[in-house]
């Protein structure tokens, strides 16, 4: 994605700048033969501070994206209650909307230990 947003910058919006997957297919297909062949991924601690740095990564690049965006339009386009383009939409409906939400991120929290059970 971000090779395609670098080529339409660079090229324009009418070039063709389509990416092949393939490469990266294959590559995560040959890291989980060789990870299949280790013993216990349970007990390999490198595998969870990998995934927590990427986790963390993955966060920074969100954060920078969103700053870099702020910095860009020069202004914030949202408030508290949602962005503006939800003309037809009450703010009540979004803020039960927004509930609803956190309840359900509440009530999947609540069975993530049960599926690490199951496991």
């Amino acid at each position: 994605a971000v090779r395609q947003a670098s080529c339409f910058r660079k090229y324009g919006e009418e070039a063709d700048c389509r990416e092949s997957e393939n490469f990266y297919m294959i590559g995560f297909g040959v890291l989980e033969v060789i990870l299949a062949q280790l013993p216990n991924l349970g007990k390999i601690t490198v595998i969870s501070v990998i995934a927590a740095a990427m986790s963390f990564a993955y966060s920074f690049i969100g954060l920078g994206l969103c700053i870099g965006k702020l910095i860009a339009d020069g202004r914030i386009k949202g408030t508290l209650t949602g962005a503006g383009i939800f003309d037809g939409v009450t703010l009540e409906s979004r803020t039960w909307d927004a509930f609803q939400a956190l309840g359900n991120i509440a009530f999947a929290y609540c069975i993530a230990p049960l599926l690490i059970e199951i496991q």
